[in-house]
């Protein structure tokens, strides 16, 4: 891998950054919260991938794989954003208080 990466004249540095993202995204998608996040990370650092396999398409062949992980990413993505809906929980009623005693005024819980 490294031995691309000079071949092609990206820094080593690159390499290790999306090595990095790509572990942080990974980390990410097992969080429900950070999983849009991490989608989104991951889909640039693929996106950057299909880029260099067109880009070099001579040695490497067709980005067939990058571009199936992609489509996994915007899966998630959507996902993620459907199951973080600001009303996701609205159809629940608020309970309110049932002790014989009102003390807390039979109003809904506080």
């Amino acid at each position: 891998m490294a031995e691309n990466f000079s071949r092609w004249g990206i820094p080593i540095i690159i390499m290790v950054t999306i090595g990095i993202a790509e572990v942080a995204g990974t980390i990410m998608l097992l969080f429900p919260k950070l999983s849009f996040y991490g989608a989104v990370l991951l889909t640039i650092v693929m996106l950057g991938s299909v880029v260099t396999h067109v880009r070099y398409y001579d040695e490497m062949g067709f980005p067939l794989l990058p571009v199936v992980v992609i489509f996994l990413l915007i899966i998630v993505l959507l996902d993620s954003k459907r199951n973080t809906s600001p009303n996701k929980l609205s159809h629940y009623p608020t309970p309110t208080c049932t002790c014989a005693a009102r003390r807390c005024g039979g109003g809904p819980w506080r």
